[in-house]
Order: structure tokens, then sequence, then C-alpha cells
């Protein structure tokens, strides 16, 4: 089980926030190659997830999911 840190550096399950996750956003992003680990997926989602439905992605920001 993977573990990732979210913007106040605590510990989030991955798979768990990983199902919330938009899977095409998801996919785009794992397609580019470009994020190597969980933490940077996670990290890099939760920017495109905020650009995209202009709101924070609650497993990365804290808030309530």
């Amino acid at each position: 089980m993977a573990k990732v840190r979210d913007s106040k550096g605590r510990e989030v399950d991955f798979a768990a926030a990983q199902r919330l996750m938009n899977s095409a956003l998801l996919q785009e992003l794992q397609a580019s190659g470009t994020y190597l680990d969980s933490q940077a997926i996670f990290e890099a989602y939760a920017q495109a997830h905020a650009r995209k439905y202009r709101q924070s992605f609650a497993p990365f920001t804290g808030g309530r999911w």
C-alpha cells in the first residue's frame, strides 16, 4: 500500500485517493511519462484537478473525503 504526503505533510493512502481521481485526467498524466512515482503523480493530479474543476482535490489539501 503506497503512501503519499498531502499538502500539509500528512500521509495519505494513494490507492484510496486514486479511486476518487478522474480516470481520464489520471491517464493523461500517466501517459506523459513525466511523473515517475506516486507522490509526483498525486501532486500533478491535484494541480490538474484544480485547473479543470476549479476546486481543490480534497485528499491533497487535507479536505474532507
